[in-house]
Order: structure tokens, then sequence, then C-alpha cells
């Protein structure tokens, strides 16, 4: 988005933008204290400010959220994105007491938003006395730590290529999951499975966007991770060209 806005002083370059299939958020290891309990992740989620990153850091070219899912399934549904700084702290306190703490953050190296979104998010945990060492490291080396279980956070994205909801569900809320057991998110509910074989089988459309809901209601709730925002997809073109707009 810097660059983009950069060019778009010079008055041969303008910008457009549309939806973008990609989600952005943060993993939490759920298999070990504190992220093991659903109260921390919560705090954590009433704690940032989604806004303030999509604003000064992506300038606007993003929609904060607080659903598993991208809004560019057809199966979405809107939550309210909750910033509650006092309810985050009172949760935080339930959890850890008055015993100090210490989160290892994983991001991207060389990926200067991530950067800036991980000292954000570390300035607002240290507010409420919980201190964050930042490492970064290539995307392999992150995946095999999360795999390991060697991290507190980390920060990642998602694509939705085909629309279809049920693909993030399974890879992600399962119990098998993929993306469950590679990132260490520790869900393990009977329940939650349960409705997702159900959904899988069912053909009915309305019947399956019931069970959808559903899922995504049991999402916002327990944070099986912590979405932040939705992309943009953000293009600058010569004006030269007409009728030029970006498309999903």
């Amino acid at each position: 988005p810097a660059l983009a806005v950069e060019l778009e002083k010079d008055d041969n370059f303008a910008i457009t933008t549309t939806n973008s299939t990609m989600i952005d958020f943060l993993c939490m290891n759920g298999k070990r204290a504190p992220f093991d309990d659903v109260r921390m992740r919560q705090a954590i989620s009433l704690l940032i400010d989604r806004s303030a990153i999509t604003d000064n850091i992506y300038l606007g070219y993003a929609s904060p959220t607080s659903n598993i899912l991208n809004y560019s399934t057809p199966f979405y549904k809107e939550f309210p994105v909750e910033y509650d700084a006092e309810k985050a702290k009172e949760l935080i306190k339930e959890v850890l007491g008055d015993e100090k703490t210490t989160l290892t953050y994983l991001i991207q190296q060389d990926n200067t938003e991530q950067k800036a979104e991980a000292e954000l998010i570390a300035s607002l945990l240290q507010g409420v006395g919980i201190d964050v060492t930042i490492e970064s490291y290539d995307w392999a080396t992150i995946k095999e730590m999360m795999a390991n279980g060697d991290y507190d956070l980390a920060r990642a994205q998602q694509g939705l290529s085909n629309m279809e909801a049920i693909t993030i569900f399974k890879r992600f809320m399962y119990s098998t999951g993929d993306q469950n057991v590679n990132y260490s998110l520790g869900v393990n509910d009977t329940e939650i499975d349960s409705l997702i074989d159900l959904a899988d089988a069912e053909l009915d459309l309305q019947k399956r966007q019931d069970i959808y809901d559903k899922l995504q209601e049991i999402s916002v709730e327990r944070q099986p991770v912590l979405p932040l925002y939705n992309e943009r997809t953000l293009m600058v073109y010569n004006k030269k060209l007409t009728g030029y707009e970006a498309q999903i």
C-alpha cells in the first residue's frame, strides 16, 4: 500500500482495488499455556485494535475482521469486530493472575508490514504486563517451529481459491485438519468435527449455510486462529489504459 500511494502521486498512475481471497491472521499455540485457555485467545483478540493496523500500516487497503472465513465466499457471515482493552485485561488477569510471562512471536523475515504489526501488538501486550520476543525467519523455518510447537504467536495468511468454505473449516478447525496439526492450534472438539462432517455431506445450500453460520459463530467465540483482516487486491496502473479494474 505504501508503494501504491507513492506511485499515485504521479499523475500518470491510478489505483484500482477489489476484494481479495486472502485473509491474514495470528496463529496461537493452543497446545500449551497460555493459549490452551480460550479466555487468553479471546483476550488477545479484544486487545488488538484491528482498525489501527489496517489504517496505519495498510493505509485503509484492508478490512478488519473477526471471522475465520474470507469475505469473498458467498457463505460469509458478518460479525462485529470487537475492541475492548479493559475486558481483555480482565480475562488476562483471570488466566495469568500475577504471573509474568514472555511470548514468542514469529514473523516472516524481510516483511516490513508484519514487523510493524508485531511491534504494535507487542506494545499492546506489554501494556498489560506481557513481554513479547519477536523472531523473524523464512517461512519454511516458521512452519517447522509451529509444527513442533516452538512458538506462542505466529503471523500467517490463507487464500480461499474455490470460494467453498468447507476448505477452511476442515484445515483449521477439524481435529485432524492439516493446518490445525501443522500449526499446533490444538482444536479438538467432537461438536466441531460433527458439524463439519454434516456440512460436507449436505447438498441443500440453505441447510449448508445454516451449518456454516454455526461454525463461524464458534470460530468467533473460540478463536482457533485470530483473524486480523481481509486483504484488498491492490493494483496500480498507467492511465493510458482505459477501463482497467482489479479482479479478485
